[in-house]
């Protein structure tokens, strides 16, 4: 028995995988035979090569709808064990997190009934189910129980290796005690008890646990604090010397970043910067291979942390250009992996390049099946071999060379600044590269050592205190502008609806969000880019930037506030190198042509939008195409017209699956993440489409900008990446629930902007046309007007309208004027303008 698991057997690798094809032949005689899929789902247990998360997939498939009396209660009693062990292994993001151990302790608790009490496989489910509740937040206390009664068998057995663990994992308890008590005697006994598993572990034997248990005593001893800094490197160096060969790699990653982090903490930036190198390289080795997405988001986790700690190290050591480039490699990997693809698809007309076309369609319509809901095993084989195909194609033929330097990242528009953050535990910086950038100057890397990545978790989350005030039911100003500030955006949003006053706690922590935001980070930027005259910055942002609206950071605060976006035309990016593969793929594009325009204002189970009817007409009228509402907004009429548009607008109900969990992702059918006039469109659907003429997607809908908060925020995995994948140049989207009727008046004037560019022509000789048909620029203009106007200057819009004939327009007028003084700005709050971001090119 081992903290990750019974013991297996002695089995070899080779042996396993010989008995995995040997079995897996049987299945393709016998597809559904009980004891064969048994048996198959104990040999991925014990299998150490592969994916983890695939094999794990691969156990919970051919362990699941057996039958007991078939296989008879051994084997049953050992899947019941597989299926909790799966369950609580599988990683968060591929799995229901506490659910997930719920799921486990039932499994284990089956198992216990099956088995004789005091055996020493009874021994070792007692030792399992005390894993699983270690991992639990509230029931570890529970884990003593279940250890004393696995190590009492043990004991009367001399069960030398499963004593060793159990000793580890009482070492572990008492952690958690000490955590909770903050006990000296807790960390003592964990000392003691770890020092005991030890003295029984053989190194050369069970490797993985010697270097854990190096590992829990360097973390106990780093309490001594800065005096015990070299018996706790001695003890982490020792782990990671210990983990070598391609087993162990996942482990020697985090011993590596253990050693690296002591480092960090302590300014040793020379000593750090070696080890969180080789971290990195080994972490994007091992995200790779997987074959399916869940996998490679997976081996996606924590690629970002190691590479903005190793960042900060360069920077700290003088190379900002490296610490730019490193930022890069630990970026949107996926997707600059598919857009790489795609650029490389007409480099020849050679057989090679032909067959590498088919391949990459087939592997993109199996992703698509996985992307927001789950994958069927057979699909997950075929995936893997598709994958292995295709990597030895590609070997063979010329790739796209991806960006490697600071002037292949730099934007090419005259006037741009890319900016990119960096934010590590101990420090950040801000990195601009203008458009004749070749290197990164010294006066165009922003310092702030005080702004770590707990900075960005409070404004984020907030802290203990700040989430139990806005339970309390205050209102914002009882609970005073720091409470506010302190529940945390995310905290706050979430909890909009929770009573009365959750709308409007939510918008005071976005403001004081917003001037935080610019009094740390941005209002230094802004002065910054005034200083070098650029007219237009692509934010980068990454660490938890992402779910934040850095285009209405105030940087000057007072009556007459001043937002970033009252600077400069703001763009997003997932990453430089994505800026400009897409700037690549823009091309020619124009927003003059075909345009898909649905909406839907009226839902059997959803609040109605009664403003849509106003928005997609006005804006079809302007893009002189007929819209498509409510019933005849339909996900195959939707499909249909995508393909040959150069504009998609969508104006819905979005689903809110960013911050739903990962429920949303373990759906068997995908689920709708816009909602239309029947059913909806799914990740799968999207993915499914080539927009390869769409110059821009428009998604007015709620949310539609969020990452998924459950998976690696700097993959930037969401609804935006999703249509960067099909092929659109750009998508303009939502951060939050965006009002109903001021997005109608934002998107008539942004689709007036645009089509006013485009008439326009191509400007005057000699001068840039960056006007011509510029999304991000008119969408800057659109929420400025809507934040500036007047009640009577918006309400003066659908006077025109009524003017010249349209009365449907009376009512939405009437409504506005009637709400308020003339002289009002009643869109002022960055809630009603700010939640639209452009990204892309």
């Amino acid at each position: 028995m081992s903290p990750d698991g019974p013991a297996t057997g002695p089995d070899s690798e080779e042996d396993v995988e010989a008995l995995i094809r040997r079995l897996t032949e049987k299945l393709r005689v016998r597809p559904w035979h009980n004891r064969t899929r048994a048996r198959l789902a104990i040999a991925y247990d014990r299998r150490t090569e592969g994916d983890r998360e695939e094999n794990i997939q691969c156990i919970l498939v051919h362990s699941d709808s057996l039958s007991r009396k078939k296989i008879g209660k051994g084997l049953w009693a050992a899947t019941r064990v597989l299926r909790g062990k799966a369950f609580r292994d599988r990683s968060p993001t591929a799995g229901l997190g506490e659910w997930d151990l719920q799921a486990a302790l039932s499994f284990f608790g089956e198992a216990l009934d099956l088995y004789a009490k005091g055996s020493p496989l009874w021994a070792d489910v007692q030792a399992e189910m005390a894993i699983t509740l270690l991992r639990h937040p509230d029931l570890w206390p529970n884990a003593r129980r279940h250890l004393d009664k696995a190590l009492a068998v043990y004991r009367t057995n001399d069960s030398g290796p499963a004593i060793a663990a159990a000793y580890e994992l009482l070492g572990d308890w008492y952690v958690l005690v000490a955590r909770e008590t903050g006990a000296a005697r807790a960390r003592q006994a964990a000392l003691g008890e770890y020092s005991r598993s030890l003295a029984r572990t053989d190194r050369s034997r069970d490797t993985a646990r010697w270097a854990r248990l190096q590992l829990a005593i360097g973390r106990l001893a780093h309490a001594g604090g800065p005096a015990a800094d070299d018996i706790v490197a001695e003890h982490f160096a020792a782990a990671a010397q210990a983990l070598t060969g391609a087993t162990h790699r996942t482990a020697r990653i985090g011993a590596l970043r253990e050693l690296a982090d002591l480092h960090l903490r302590r300014g040793r930036w020379a000593d750090a910067l070696p080890h969180y190198a080789e971290a990195l390289s080994l972490a994007l080795e091992v995200a790779r291979e997987p074959a399916t997405v869940s996998g490679r988001r997976a081996a996606a986790v924590g690629v970002s942390d190691v590479a903005h700690c190793l960042a900060y190290c360069h920077y700290r050591q003088g190379d900002p250009d490296q610490a730019v480039l490193t930022l890069e490699a630990g970026r949107g990997r996926l997707l600059l992996d598919r857009l790489t693809d795609d650029a490389e698809a007409g480099l020849s007309d050679a057989p090679e390049y032909a067959q590498r076309t088919q391949l990459r369609r087939e592997i993109r319509d199996l992703e698509a099946r996985e992307y927001g809901g789950m994958i069927f095993l057979g699909d997950s084989e075929r995936l893997a071999l598709l994958r292995r195909e295709y990597a030895e194609l590609t070997a063979t033929v010329p790739a796209a060379r991806s960006a490697v330097s600071i002037a292949e990242l730099a934007p090419q528009e005259p006037g741009t600044a890319l900016v990119v953050p960096l934010i590590s535990p101990v420090g950040g910086a801000l990195f601009i590269v203008t458009d004749t950038d070749r290197c990164i100057a010294p006066e165009n890397v922003l310092d702030f050592p005080t702004v770590t990545t707990r900075d960005i978790d409070r404004w984020l989350e907030g802290d203990a205190e700040g989430a139990d005030d806005v339970d309390d039911g205050r209102t914002a100003e009882a609970l005073g502008t720091d409470a506010v500030t302190n529940a945390g955006w995310l905290t706050a949003y979430r909890r909009r609806h929770k009573d009365a006053a959750g709308e409007e706690r939510w918008r005071t922590t976005m403001s004081a969000v917003c001037g935080d935001l610019g009094r740390t980070l941005l209002g230094a930027l802004a002065y910054r880019l005034r200083e070098l005259g650029s007219s237009r910055v692509v934010l980068v942002p990454a660490a938890g930037l992402q779910f934040l609206p850095l285009h209405a950071a105030v940087i000057t605060d007072g009556p007459g506030a001043r937002h970033l976006l009252d600077e400069v035309v703001v763009e997003y990016a997932p990453s430089a190198a994505i800026r400009s593969l897409l700037h690549t793929r823009r091309g020619g594009r124009r927003t003059a042509g075909q345009a898909l325009i649905a909406g839907v204002s009226r839902y059997p189970s959803l609040p109605p939008l009664p403003a849509v009817p106003y928005e997609v007409e006005l804006i079809g009228t302007m893009l002189d195409s007929a819209p498509l509402l409510d019933r005849e907004a339909t996900r195959e009429r939707v499909l249909d017209g995508m393909a040959d548009a150069a504009v998609v607008h969508l104006a819905c109900h979005g689903a809110g699956w960013a911050l739903a969990g990962p429920g949303f992702r373990l759906a068997w059918d995908p689920p709708a993440i816009l909602h239309l006039g029947d059913k909806g469109l799914s990740f799968q659907d999207i993915l499914g489409q080539d927009l390869q003429k769409a110059r821009l997607v428009c998604l007015s809908a709620c949310d539609t900008g969020l990452v998924e908060h459950g998976l690696p925020w700097d993959e930037h995995e969401g609804l935006v990446t999703v249509f960067l994948q099909t092929g659109a140049a750009a998508v303009v989207s939502t951060l939050w629930a965006a009002d109903d009727r001021s997005t109608a008046l934002l998107m008539q004037r942004f689709y007036t902007e645009l089509t006013a560019a485009e008439r326009d022509g191509a400007g005057t000789a000699g001068k840039p046309t960056t006007g011509v048909g510029d999304p991000a620029r008119a969408l800057r203009r659109a929420q400025l007007w809507l934040r500036d106007s007047t009640r009577a200057e918006l309400a003066a819009v659908y006077e025109r309208l009524v003017t010249d004939g349209h009365d449907r327009f009376i009512e939405p007028y009437t409504e506005l004027m009637l709400a308020g003084a003339p002289d009002d700005r009643p869109y002022a709050h960055p809630a009603f303008w700010a939640p639209f971001t452009f990204t892309g090119a």
